[in-house]
């Protein structure tokens, strides 16, 4: 759901101004130093039996304002509503290419009384009644900016309290042709905005440069691709998830993520908000630990890119043909990686309902379970917390947290749960 962040910057900003009274500066946190938080489990729906009561691939969640829950069951693919206790009440979209239908996984959030979706596949833009009526549907206009040798795209990506959907960096194209743009040049970027229709309404601002997942300066890029033809088929070669720097969009801001990479036991991760003005809400940053790559950890990669081909899950397209010769294969990727010593503290991140960002770490808590550091919107860490490692955080706002988990059977479940401890 669309939700103001004026207060919260304002919070942020007396936070900031309060800190600044300490006579010397504070160096970063550690991750010892965090309040240990605890997750209950309240509520698990989902049905190991019927597919049509259970889940096969939780890509998203959001509630209304009765605390219906939705829910995009990506296999399918569709919509499923149920209210608070469970029971499922409706249904919104189906599989197909037509309005109203689904080709495959989908973004979507509650506005209100209407259900935004839009398929990144198809550009298509589609606004749903709380009974599954299509409102409106329309193929997003596709707005493009030159880079150096590719071209980018922007197309909507949430809805605002305007009822207009903000767009962003969300698709990158190589070109052959040279576009006369030099990777010294100055590449600003702008924040558009879309109508329900997929037409462009205005623009909001510029950033002063893309996103660096998306294109970053040659001196700063990461290893490109490699891909070994073995038996006439393609493998790509794993390499190292280097995903910093990154930014967290929140809106119109944006939280720049930035870590150097590892050469200890230690790295500093430090995050800082920042306004389309170029106003900096807050500043914050941990110390995390590092652990090294050890030999399993390499041969696990290559083994699982030998069987897959390391292209990835697919989703709703046939399974990967089977590789006779996996450990053969297996053996030429592992030989073909070049892994640095130590992993980047940092996995990935999830922003929540209430602009807080939850971190999943590398490694885990020496009991197996996933470490995940939570930072509340105005910049200040709320804690560590402790998940089984299969159970991914789909929706998260203050204590209630649902979550897409699935089980030593590999059965999916939706269940929530609730925050609790010193933070």
């Amino acid at each position: 759901m669309p939700h103001s962040r004026q207060s919260v910057a304002l919070f942020a900003a007396l936070f900031a101004l309060a800190a600044c009274g300490a006579d010397e500066p504070a160096g970063p946190l550690t991750l010892d130093a965090l309040p240990a938080l605890t997750a209950t489990e309240e509520a698990r729906w989902g049905d190991a039996d019927d597919p049509a009561l259970g889940f096969t691939f939780i890509t998203s969640v959001d509630l209304d304002r009765d605390g219906n829950v939705y829910v995009f069951e990506a296999s399918v693919p569709e919509i499923r509503v149920y209210d608070p206790s469970g029971a499922r009440i409706g249904t919104i979209g189906r599989r197909g290419e037509g309005p109203g239908e689904f080709s495959g996984p989908a973004r979507f959030e509650v506005m209100g009384d209407s259900i935004w979706t839009f398929e990144s596949s198809g550009t298509r833009m589609t606004l749903f009644d709380r009974e599954g009526e299509v409102l409106s549907t329309g193929v997003a206009e596709r707005v493009q900016v030159m880079l150096p040798n590719a071209i980018g795209t922007m197309l909507p990506r949430e809805p605002d309290a305007e009822g207009l959907f903000i767009g962003w960096f969300s698709r990158l194209s190589s070109s052959r042709e040279s576009s006369g743009v030099e990777p010294t040049d100055a590449l600003p970027w702008p924040l558009v905005r879309f109508r329900a229709d997929g037409s462009v309404a205005d623009t909001l601002g510029w950033l002063p440069k893309p996103p660096p997942r998306m294109w970053r300066p040659p001196s700063e890029a990461p290893p490109g691709i490699e891909v070994l033809s073995i038996g006439e088929r393609p493998f790509m070669v794993p390499r190292a998830n280097i995903l910093l720097p990154e930014w967290i969009m929140l809106g119109t801001e944006r939280i720049e993520v930035v870590a150097p990479a590892p050469t200890g036991p230690d790295a500093t991760v430090a995050l800082t908000r920042i306004t389309l003005e170029g106003d900096t809400v807050y500043e914050s940053s941990l110390a995390l630990p590092s652990m090294r790559y050890t030999a399993a950890m390499l041969d696990s990669l290559a083994l699982d890119a030998a069987a897959t081909g390391g292209f990835g899950m697919r989703i709703g397209g046939p399974a990967p043909e089977a590789v006779d010769n996996v450990d053969e294969v297996a053996a030429r990727l592992r030989a073909e990686m070049d892994f640095p010593e130590f992993v980047t503290p940092l996995n990935y991140s999830r922003v929540g309902e209430d602009d807080s960002v939850w971190m999943r770490l590398h490694g885990d808590d020496g009991a197996g379970n996933a470490v995940w550091v939570i930072m509340e919107g105005d910049g200040r860490f709320r804690g560590r917390l402790a998940l089984p490692p299969r159970v991914e955080p789909r929706w998260m706002s203050g204590d209630t947290v649902w979550a897409a988990a699935t089980d030593d059977l590999d059965i999916p479940w939706l269940v929530r749960y609730r925050l609790s401890g010193d933070g």
